[in-house]
Formats: structure tokens, sequence, C-alpha cells
């Protein structure tokens, strides 16, 4: 492995010292690093080289990533949701049953951006309406065990037991995917297995109004 990557070790770029080596996920390495505000934190190659790590401290006080209003963020802001807000639609599918967001996630948005933005804008490419994905049905949310992919694909990925909630009208899954204005009714319905009329019945507000959590 120390032959096929460059050493990033020693290096400061955009105030980000890289200390050492953390390990390769999913084929991106990640290095341990030190930001210039002194914090200790853990970024993908390729955002220290291209300038983009740190911990947020150079943004300034009251100022954000600015991907708040981005597909990406609701992603990262759903899954922590479905699995630590008990009155969100699908909890029991997700921190009901003991899914987990790991620390890394949980505690920063960056992190999750770091692991994750460069596969997303790769995939996105050819799959507009992605959804992301647990590779193992009943591992947790962590780089090791998160892709992203369509939603017919995620669909099936799904265990018998998500299969027969998914009957039971997915409604996040549903609602995201009509409104984004690429699949009529009996795409949806064939995709994610609910009948049209549910499909309506959701749409129309007669079903879970809660869905957005």
């Amino acid at each position: 492995m120390g032959n096929t990557r460059l050493d990033l070790t020693g290096q400061i770029i955009n105030g980000v010292e890289v200390v050492s080596f953390h390990s390769m996920i999913r084929g991106r390495t990640h290095w341990n690093c030190i930001c210039r505000c002194e914090k200790e934190l853990i970024s993908a190659g390729s955002y220290i080289k291209s300038g983009k790590a740190g911990c947020g401290c150079r943004r300034g006080r009251g100022h954000t990533h600015g991907m708040t209003n981005t597909k990406f963020f609701k992603l990262w802001t759903r899954i922590i949701t479905r699995c630590y807000n008990k009155s969100c639609f699908g909890y029991y599918r997700y921190g009901g049953r003991g899914i987990v967001v790991c620390d890394r996630w949980k505690t920063s948005f960056q992190n999750f951006m770091d692991d994750m933005y460069e596969e997303y804008l790769e995939v996105k490419k050819t799959i507009p309406n992605l959804q992301i994905d647990r590779i193992e049905n009943d591992g947790n949310y962590c780089p090791e065990n998160c892709r992203f992919v369509s939603p017919k694909e995620n669909a099936n990925n799904r265990s018998t037991e998500s299969v027969r909630v998914l009957n039971n009208f997915q409604a996040v899954e549903v609602m995201d995917m009509y409104f984004s204005g690429n699949y009529s009714y009996k795409q949806i319905s064939d995709i994610m297995l609910v009948s049209k009329s549910t499909i309506g019945s959701l749409v129309s507000g007669k079903m879970y109004r809660n869905l957005f959590c």
C-alpha cells in the first residue's frame, strides 16, 4: 500500500498539518491531521490536497459550511434523525432496532462530507435521485458500510422485514421520488412496491403528515 499512495505526512495545506496515515476507507486514503486551531481531525487525502480539509474554524463564528440547503446535507440529517428521533417515521426500522450512526459522522457533518462527498458527486452523474444505502442491512451508518445507489437498488437490498415495511408505505422515499419530478406514479409504484392510490394519498397529505423528519 505504501508504494501506491502519495505520502502526505508532514505537509501543511491551508492551515491543516498532516501528522500520519490513518486508514484506507472504500479505496480512499484518510489521514490524521491537526487543524490551525490545534483540533485533531481525520480527513480524506483528496480534501487535504484540495485545501478543503479542516474543522470549520476558518469560516469564523456565525458561518456555516454552506451546504444546509443541499440534498447531500439533507441525507446526513436524515440518517441522524432516523436513528435517534423516536418520533421520526420509520424510526423502528433504524434506531429502534439498534442501527446507529458512527461517532465520526454523528458529531460532524464535515466528516461525513470528507468521507462521502466525492462518491456522491460521482454517482450523481448517472443517478440524479440517489439514496444512501447500508451495504449490510443490519450494520450501522459508517464509511465502510455506506454507498449511494438508485431507489430501486436500495429497495432490492432491503431485508424481508424491510420489504414488508416498504409495502406498508415507506413514505419518505416515495415522497422524495414524487417531488423530484423524475418519476411517474407508475414508476414509483414499480420501484417501491406500493400502489398508485397509496402514492396519491401520500401526495395529498391524507396519510403520514409528519414525513420529512
